[in-house]
């Protein structure tokens, strides 16, 4: 069962009741509810916003009432917990299976975990091996996760911290619409007019946004991200829009 997602809002109990009362053709009891971002806890593209651990528990609930079963998409769980100060258990737990990424905010090259009750497991690695999951020699993987778990949990805090401090002065630029006071974690959305061509003109300086519509720009901050770095990004968007305005106001006088 797939939600609609509301802009840069967590969808509610009611919303889960409504789509429990829609008669889906050829969809059981094993539906998973959930969706690819908001069951991270945060919507990626509503810029990061985070659940509170009360709103989890109550679609969680809602669902299984419903006798739907629930997965945690926790791709960025961890930068979730951070911005909430709770344990990252205090979002996981309340699901049938969760999945953690060790790359996204943790900065491991590669590796996930699924989690769940010991049966699920042992039947989840089965399917593995059968559909050709087995790796040999992953310990270096591994240990790059456990590194990640050890040294750059805490820290995710930094990313946040840079975030909120890009979009402060993205704020201060003529032509960005953003709300600062919506950056909560690691991702900043915001808008300009020409969004294509403000990715173009910020390549050009050695940043990197990426244009998500003709106006929308989706910026990430990681542990690859120093704070000198947001400031060359603010002073790079600074030239890209006042060099837009210029050519659009030369423009106008030469009608």
């Amino acid at each position: 069962m797939w939600l609609a997602r509301a802009a840069g809002v967590a969808f509610g109990i009611d919303l889960v009741i409504r789509a429990l009362c829609v008669d889906q053709v050829g969809m059981g009891l094993a539906t998973v509810l959930g969706t690819f971002r908001w069951s991270s806890c945060r919507c990626s593209a509503g810029g990061g916003r985070v659940w509170t651990v009360e709103q989890m528990t109550s679609v969680v609930e809602a669902a299984h009432d419903g006798g739907l079963a629930t997965h945690l998409d926790g791709a960025r769980v961890l930068n979730a917990a951070v911005a909430a100060g709770v344990e990252a258990s205090a979002f996981a737990s309340q699901f049938d299976t969760a999945w953690l990424d060790f790359s996204k905010g943790l900065g491991a090259p590669v590796g996930a975990v699924l989690v769940g009750s010991r049966e699920l497991v042992h039947e989840a690695w089965r399917y593995k091996q059968m559909w050709g999951g087995a790796m040999r020699q992953s310990g270096i993987i591994a240990a790059a996760g456990l590194y990640a778990l050890d040294h750059h949990v805490d820290r995710l805090a930094d990313d946040h911290t840079n975030a909120a401090r890009l979009a402060r002065g993205l704020a201060s630029i003529q032509g960005v619409e953003i709300e600062p006071a919506h950056v909560e974690t690691n991702i900043v959305y915001f808008e300009v007019p020409d969004a294509h061509a403000f990715e173009a003109g910020l390549a050009e300086h050695g940043v990197v946004m990426n244009a998500k519509g003709p106006r929308r720009v989706r910026a990430v901050t990681h542990l690859d991200v120093s704070t000198e770095q947001i400031d060359q990004a603010i002073a790079a968007a600074r030239v890209v829009l006042e060099n837009h305005f210029s050519v659009a106001n030369s423009g106008r006088r030469g009608h």
